[in-house]
């Protein structure tokens, strides 16, 4: 039974993921954007310090 509701589930995401698609990117991301100040997929990457010397070093 839990193989059929996966595969019933996967089915209707499938179908509706066209329409789920658009109401995302005409409704939903307008929202976070302008409204909230979200940008999805962007990140600000900063440079604190540089070092020509010094040996590498990755900082999150």
């Amino acid at each position: 039974m839990p193989n059929a509701i996966t595969a019933l589930t996967g089915y209707l995401l499938q179908v509706l993921r066209p329409l789920l698609d658009g109401i995302g990117s005409s409704v939903l991301t307008p929202i976070l954007h302008d409204v909230l100040g979200l940008h999805l997929g962007q990140i600000d990457v900063h440079l604190r310090t540089l070092n020509c010397q010094a040996r590498a070093h990755l900082v999150y």
